[in-house]
């Protein structure tokens, strides 16, 4: 049995009344220790009940008698170990399962831990319960942490101020590991990778201790981490915790200098490019006879729908999207990134790295960068900064796909289309509308977030109600519209923003395999062609 009820209780004597003392005195231990019940002993130690607050001001009430006056038996309430058929039970042996309690303590403050001749052993209270089992997560995050920390550490080992050399990387992981991936290895896979031979040196330069210290530091942590994951029986002793958490600690301590020792480079938050962490304006607008087209930012482009999905984070991978495509990594301080989303960041990303994984099972928010093309590369928590690299590939990805994209397009020649070459944006905008006449919208692609693809209309003259009346008007020839199309539209007025959308979205990310994005681009050159035939009908009707 993993978890039972004497583990709750390890190491912790309660503090008791007798029933015969006055309840003054048990209100006074009550006060003084900040507790709002007492277990209730006899005089050769037997459990008999609590006394509580509540158990207090009902005898004040119901008898009308000076505090003074009162025994503590005449207020407490009773208890005993119950039958399997008995809906709530008050006392519970050590050895029993900690989950059966758990629902006990539903219905009351506490609980008392009696051996089998019913002396009192302890008391488990909803803070005991909750105490327990958030030191055993705290200690899976601290062992999250050092894993972390040890990936990073050397990633750092290929990392050139031109980015990490993922192929380098792999390729020393297979010497050691041929079967496995970088991101698919275990905590003792990353130290012995780590502390190899032919990379020691390297580290050795930033760490005060020899290799056997660093090993064995690491060994005794790993060990705590397995006993912690798998649930052994044997507690996890206090000093086993200590140096886990020294462990973490030591090497978060070395985490700046081993990025420094690396690449050479450090960049702090004061030391970039002069990035506007304010929601930046809308770039310049059509201009009639123009072909520039708008660009809409992510930020400027959510949808009613969007606005009531997406993370509170949101802002922040709006702001990575802006960053400059040939910039590979930025530095943001914590208070930076909080205003950036316009909220404190929860006291977790202070206390724990972990809360900075990429890993996108167990970190939500971290979805946020991946999808925008980044990811967390270093965390120094002490100076609270933490620095983002663009994901390995992901700007090539986005100038093979666009450019496979526009090359089918443009051999229908169904339309004209601007001549560009993609730069590795998650986005691309083609052609002006309506063909002839004064140029109001843009027909673009672009990856959205929560994995889609999305065709798109994109209406903004720089004048807010010229575009929403524009809107307005398209708006009134829905249901001829999407006859013609043969699909139904995401309608997007964008309330609060300058422009307005109308789209087709379909499932589909740039790390989809390639036969998936082979099919996602036959779809979205269909969608294109029939969007600007339409559209460039009716746009240049209601204008």
């Amino acid at each position: 049995m993993p978890f039972t009820v004497g583990q709750l209780i390890a190491n912790k004597k309660p503090v008791t009344v007798f029933d015969t003392d006055s309840v003054r005195h048990a209100l006074h231990l009550m006060t003084s220790n900040r507790f709002s019940q007492l277990p209730v002993i006899n005089r050769e130690g037997k459990a008999l009940g609590m006394i509580t607050n509540e158990s207090i001001l009902r005898a004040l009430d119901t008898f009308g008698a000076a505090i003074d006056k009162m025994l503590v038996s005449d207020v407490m309430d009773k208890m005993r170990v119950l039958d399997a058929m008995d809906e709530v039970r008050r006392m519970y042996y050590e050895d029993e399962s900690i989950f059966y309690l758990i629902d006990d303590l539903k219905e009351t403050n506490a609980v008392l831990i009696v051996d089998k001749e019913h002396y009192l052993i302890g008391i488990v209270t909803h803070f005991d319960t909750t105490e327990y089992f958030r030191e055993r997560a705290e200690d899976m995050m601290y062992a999250a942490e050092i894993e972390e920390l040890l990936k990073e550490f050397f990633n750092a080992y290929f990392t050139t101020s031109s980015g990490l050399d993922v192929q380098a990387r792999d390729q020393a992981v297979a010497a050691m590991y041929s079967n496995k991936s970088f991101d698919g290895l275990t905590q003792h896979n990353y130290i012995r990778l780590l502390l190899d031979d032919s990379r020691w040196s390297k580290y050795s330069s930033v760490f005060s201790f020899d290799r056997d210290t660093v090993l064995k530091l690491l060994n005794d942590a790993k060990d705590t981490r397995n006993d912690a994951a798998h649930f052994h029986t044997d507690e996890i002793t206090p000093e086993q915790r200590m140096r886990l958490k020294l462990c973490r600690d030591w090497l978060a301590r070395h985490a700046a200098i081993v990025s420094s020792t690396f690449t050479g480079v450090v960049l702090e938050p004061d030391e970039q490019q002069n990035l506007d962490i304010q929601h930046t304006e809308t770039p310049l607008s059509l201009v009639e006879g123009s072909d520039t087209p708008v660009t809409p930012t992510e930020e400027e482009s959510f949808s009613e729908e969007d606005k009531r999905l997406d993370s509170r984070y949101a802002p922040l991978a709006i702001f990575l999207q802006k960053v400059p495509i040939n910039d590979v990594s930025i530095s943001l301080s914590f208070k930076e990134i909080e205003q950036i989303i316009g909220d404190e960041l929860p006291a977790s990303a202070r206390l724990y790295r972990v809360w900075w994984s990429n890993n996108l099972k167990i970190n939500p928010q971290a979805r946020q960068w991946w999808e925008a093309g980044w990811r967390v590369s270093t965390v120094r928590m002490a100076e609270e900064v933490v620095v983002f690299t663009r994901v390995e590939g992901r700007k090539k990805a986005y100038i093979d796909f666009f450019s496979s994209l526009l090359e089918q397009l443009a051999s229908y020649g169904a339309f004209p289309m601007r001549s560009l070459s993609p730069d590795g944006e998650s986005w691309v905008s083609i052609a002006s509308l309506p063909t002839n006449g004064k140029k109001v919208a843009t027909l673009g692609f672009s990856f959205a977030r929560r994995k889609r693809f999305r065709v798109d209309l994109y209406i903004d003259t720089g004048d807010e109600l010229e575009n929403k009346e524009i809107f307005n008007k398209l708006l009134l020839h829905k249901s001829s519209i999407e006859a013609e199309l043969g699909t139904s539209l995401s309608w997007e007025r964008l309330e609060g923003v300058r422009a307005s959308r109308i789209a087709f979205y379909h499932a589909g990310a740039i790390e989809d395999t390639e036969g998936d994005l082979a099919k996602l681009r036959e779809w979205a050159v269909d969608a294109m062609i029939h969007l600007q035939k339409v559209m460039d009908k009716y746009l240049s009707e209601v204008l």
